[in-house]
């Protein structure tokens, strides 16, 4: 009989992505690894969602009658690579010329990947500058005067695109020197706070928001990898 006491801890120190709640329960070693486990999402293949006509591209039908909404997906081929993002809640691609510009250059000067940027942004503040949350967070990426006063920012310039970016990417880059290339330890952080995290052992705070957080930034970044491939 095999001894049970073997999985007493859980044997994996990042987060397992698996497809539906179920897939865990099937191997004994992962019973206690509750908050390790995050559940992929299921993007919905049986028929494609409407999408809004691009701006920027041009159809057949310009000089002609109204625009007819699409049923089909567009053909992207038209804007550049670098213009388009994956909105998934509204299940679109959405052309965001503006700081995407930006989010290249913060993430090319922290070599963090832009894509890992625009989840952040697009679930944070659904790319507004002028946000603020009920607990005081401020612009794109949702940083608290707080954490700004520590990176020398005032809350005033968080509310500037491009410092708000830059500021966001060098919280990350510190969080990352805390807890290397756990994405889910460093988003956890990023929205609970590094003690909250130190406090539960280095893991996932058992928090529902917090879980939520990572779930759904992770799912908005493997759409985008997605995405830019083509696939």
């Amino acid at each position: 009989m095999k001894d049970k006491s073997y999985f007493a801890d859980c044997p994996v120190n990042n987060a397992v992505r698996v497809s539906n709640a179920q897939s865990a329960q099937r191997f004994e070693a992962l019973s206690n690894c509750s908050d390790r486990i995050v559940q992929a999402r299921t993007p919905s293949v049986d028929q494609l969602p409407p999408v809004a006509r691009i701006i920027g591209v041009k159809s057949k039908d310009d000089a002609g009658a109204k625009k007819k909404k699409l049923r089909t997906a567009p053909n992207t081929d038209a804007i550049p690579e670098e213009e388009i993002t994956y909105n998934r809640t509204r299940r679109k691609l959405i052309v965001q010329p503006a700081y995407d510009g930006q989010i290249r250059q913060v993430a090319a000067r922290y070599r963090i990947d832009p894509l890992f940027l625009h989840a952040m942004v697009a679930q944070e503040s659904s790319a507004r500058p002028q946000a603020r949350s009920h607990k005081g967070a401020l612009g794109l990426m949702q940083i608290m005067p707080s954490t700004g006063a520590m990176l020398g920012v005032t809350p005033a310039a968080l509310f500037d695109p491009a410092t708000n970016l830059d500021a966001g990417a060098r919280y990350l880059k510190k969080l990352q020197k805390r807890f290397g290339t756990d994405f889910a330890l460093i988003l956890s952080a990023y929205n609970a706070g590094e003690g909250a995290v130190q406090r539960y052992g280095n893991r996932i705070p058992p928090f529902a928001e917090t879980q939520a957080y990572v779930t759904n930034v992770m799912g908005r970044y493997g759409d985008l990898r997605l995405a830019s491939t083509g696939r």
